[in-house]
């Protein structure tokens, strides 16, 4: 008889009792640490502030941030940098985490996660039905925006280095590269 390795539960993740972040793809287990470089963080805090200003003078919806989960199934449970859930979906949010499909959510990549994020998250995200995903490469400057059309992604827009993309779920929202660079970083 073989045996056959016991999927991990969102149960089971509850029960861990250290600081490391961890994501479940598919009743696997990944460790999240360690925590994202500077220049990531400062992509992730110039889009958040951009989507939240915009999202919340519209009334919109609800934006979050890592570490936030979002829980698919027992078996499926992420913590995208920027995740947005809007009035119309609001029901899946609980005290503890975000249970069902988000409207948006974003990624961006560091080095130790590219493979992460670009094919297993993405698969993933399109398995349950994110409308839109969003990828930000702060290390190249670049921005890919998703769209779900007939249960598949497509590819809606795209920026690198100059230039701005434009949201189908935000209708009316649009970013550029420029908006979210890690200023702090530019070679004086």
């Amino acid at each position: 008889m073989i045996a056959v390795a016991e999927k991990f539960t969102y149960s089971k993740y509850l029960k861990l009792d250290d600081d490391k972040r961890y994501e479940i793809i598919d009743g696997e287990l990944f460790d999240m640490s360690p925590a994202p470089s500077l220049k990531h963080q400062a992509f992730s805090r110039n889009l958040q502030r951009l989507i939240m200003d915009y999202v919340y003078s519209k009334k919109l919806g609800h934006v979050f941030n890592a570490p936030s989960d979002v829980r698919f199934d027992e078996y499926n449970v992420v913590q995208p940098d920027l995740i947005f859930v809007s009035h119309a979906n609001e029901g899946i949010l609980t005290e503890r985490n975000i249970n069902g499909s988000p409207d948006l959510v974003v990624e961006i990549l560091s080095p130790s996660t590219f493979h992460h994020d670009q094919e297993r998250k993405k698969a993933l995200y399109e398995k349950f039905g994110v409308k839109e995903f969003w990828v930000v490469d702060p290390a190249n400057e670049v921005i890919e925006i998703f769209a779900l059309n007939n249960g598949k992604y497509e590819l809606l827009a795209f920026a690198s280095q100059k230039g701005t993309v434009e949201s189908k779920v935000l209708k009316g929202f649009s970013v550029a590269i420029e908006q979210i660079r890690a200023k702090e970083f530019d070679k004086k």
